[in-house]
């Protein structure tokens, strides 16, 4: 399926049976909608980047709401993710209701039963193909934060941080914060 037929579909599809679907690899995949704990971490994203990122004027960033569409073909809707100003002003302008034609710098994953898999597979395979910068990868049962910097076209095996641990972002300097604020 092309992102442009898939586009189309999920327009009509989530209206229909609610859900967020992505485009990975070709194949058609749905997600429930976020539960709790997931809408818990990600309204601590929201403040934590969105205020961040909105106090420095740094770029845009989204919620799970967003959908990229990536050169790769793929379409994602990564849980949380930010864009810098220049590469959101140079990509196409999307349309009312639409995907986004750009790969954001930063996506955050939070990890479920039902996710967990793919988000640590899959997807992060396509993050890192389309060179998405930095990924976190969320497990609040677990919890505790991966998180994977590109270096050249790959991927770093991932630092994995404790509740307790402390991180500082290489993409977004000064942001720094404990784990645990994330986790509920």
């Amino acid at each position: 399926m092309t992102q442009a037929l898939f586009a189309s579909w999920a327009e009509v599809e989530e209206k229909r049976v609610p859900g967020r679907y992505e485009l990975l690899r070709g194949r058609v995949v749905r997600s429930p909608v976020l539960g709790y704990p997931d809408t818990w971490v990600a309204q601590r994203l929201a403040r934590l980047i969105g205020n961040f990122v909105t106090g420095r004027r740094l770029g845009e960033s989204f919620d799970g709401r967003a959908r990229y569409e990536l050169p790769s073909g793929d379409t994602v809707s990564p849980d949380y993710s930010y864009v810098s100003q220049l590469r959101y002003r140079s990509a196409p302008r999307p349309a009312p209701g639409k995907g986004m034609s750009m790969v954001p710098e930063l996506v955050v994953e939070i990890l479920s039963v039902e996710s967990a898999g793919r988000d640590r597979g899959e997807k992060k395979d396509i993050y890192e193909q389309n060179g998405v910068q930095e990924l976190w990868l969320i497990h609040p049962h677990a919890r505790e934060m991966t998180v994977h910097h590109l270096s050249g076209k790959t991927y770093d095996p991932g630092l994995r941080l404790r509740e307790s641990q402390s991180y500082s972002s290489h993409l977004l300097q000064d942001l720094e914060f404990t784990v645990g604020f994330l986790l509920p």
